[in-house]
């Protein structure tokens, strides 16, 4: 799946974490390439013409097309993050790289970022709790976190559910923190028809107006731009096309992922079951920070999509348990998000849903043909989760603001050897 297509933010020189410009000129900054076909390439990062050359510490060159580019990540000595982030996502192109996540956590241990060493080591934890190592790098996490809180307090509990902001969960995502209280505006449902439209997924019903489509080609942008199609061109005007023209593409149809979603989970899960004790504006007790909407149109289904993108929860499973944040949706490890463990009876699950009176699971078994359907939507979406941080459901958006802008949508195409698997 790792051909896949992903997204990520846009490219500006010096920013970290963000695509590059097809246009832009970039003097050489340190740090990684990760290609769509799954290769990670670290080392000085410069481009020239329509191709990126990383050079290596070693003094090896490695030259990708600019089109086989997926995230670039720029390393910066005043923000640990970014470079974390992209430790963090070459190891997550192989999902059970318990060797890359340990790779991470020491990486953040030797910088002093206990709360990123910990995410590394939760991811590893869902993988191989067993792992040697794994238990050793958590103690020495635990011992350097517990030293730096107040005096009487300890790891989180049972019952912490979050929606992280700037942090990453196990699935990748970033969100803001409380339960949802609108739903997407159209804006941000073209922003996520964009985000989930993987190339070759030629269903998508799109609109180009004709000018957008003379300056595209007039501009050169791509070779040959008029020979291609009407979804080719408007993937490549998204891909590498300037805001003022990507802003006039309009996607009129929900992509493979979302049809999946909108017909095997929303309706048959989402719908069925949880939206019974998740109804937004409805909420008690525990259930109150996943609100979930009820309808059966395109702007409730995209912002369920986003709440369950979203949300996380810290749960510890036993007594003597390492706390862990397990994601609603996990697309490095599909059988471990909460959707298809919470959807199982809790006798059944590995992460049982929290007691709640009556509820006996959404399915019956995992040969249940709706728990496979989940799992299956899942392992569809890319690995590497688009950044959805821009919308945030907890806040009311102001009449006359303009809304944030989306990621820019990264490209298509293959890699050259000698990558970082």
């Amino acid at each position: 799946m790792l051909w896949r297509r992903k997204w990520a933010v846009g490219l500006a020189a010096g920013v970290a974490g963000c695509l590059l410009a097809v246009s832009a000129v970039l003097a050489a900054d340190q740090g990684m390439v990760i290609t769509r076909d799954g290769f990670a390439f670290e080392g000085a990062i410069e481009r020239s013409g329509n191709q990126v050359i990383i050079t290596q510490k070693n003094g090896a060159k490695t030259t990708v097309a600019s089109q086989s580019v997926d995230k670039v990540y720029i390393y910066d000595a005043n923000d640990p993050r970014k470079e974390f982030d992209a430790q963090m996502a070459k190891a997550r192109l192989k999902p059970k790289d318990v060797a890359g996540r340990l790779a991470a956590a020491r990486w953040a241990l030797d910088h002093k970022q206990y709360d990123m060493a910990k995410q590394a080591l939760d991811e590893a934890a869902r993988i191989d709790a067993t792992n040697a190592e794994l238990k050793s790098l958590q103690q020495t996490v635990d011992k350097q976190l517990n030293s730096g809180r107040p005096a009487g307090t300890t790891q989180p509990g049972t019952g912490a559910a979050t929606q992280p902001s700037g942090a990453d969960g196990g699935g990748g995502h970033a969100g803001p923190r409380g339960p949802a209280k609108r739903m997407v505006t159209p804006k941000e449902i073209q922003a996520i028809r964009q985000l989930e439209w993987r190339q070759g997924d030629r269903t998508v019903k799109v609109k180009v107006p004709a000018d957008v489509r003379k300056r595209f080609i007039d501009g050169q942008i791509v070779p040959d731009a008029g020979r291609l199609s009407a979804n080719e061109l408007a993937f490549a005007i998204l891909q590498q096309g300037p805001p003022a023209l990507r802003d006039q593409v309009q996607i009129t149809s929900d992509p493979a992922p979302m049809v999946e979603f909108r017909q095997k989970v929303e309706k048959q899960v989402i719908s069925a079951s949880c939206i019974q004790c998740h109804l937004a504006g409805k909420l008690q007790g525990e259930h109150n920070q996943f609100a979930l909407f009820a309808g059966d149109n395109e702007q409730v289904a995209y912002t369920n999509f986003i709440v369950l993108q979203q949300f996380s929860k810290e749960i510890q499973l036993k007594p003597k348990d390492r706390v862990i944040d397990y994601s609603m949706i996990d697309r490095t490890r599909p059988e471990g998000s909460l959707l298809p463990q919470y959807a199982l009876p809790p006798d059944l699950a590995d992460v049982p849903h929290p007691p709640t009176p009556a509820y006996k699971g959404a399915v019956k078994n995992k040969t249940d043909m709706r728990y496979r359907e989940i799992l299956t939507w899942i392992e569809t979406l890319t690995p590497i989760p688009p950044d959805y941080s821009f919308i945030d459901l907890t806040r009311e958006p102001a009449p006359d603001a303009k809304e944030p802008a989306a990621p820019k949508p990264a490209a298509a195409g293959g890699a050259r050897a000698g990558a970082v698997r």
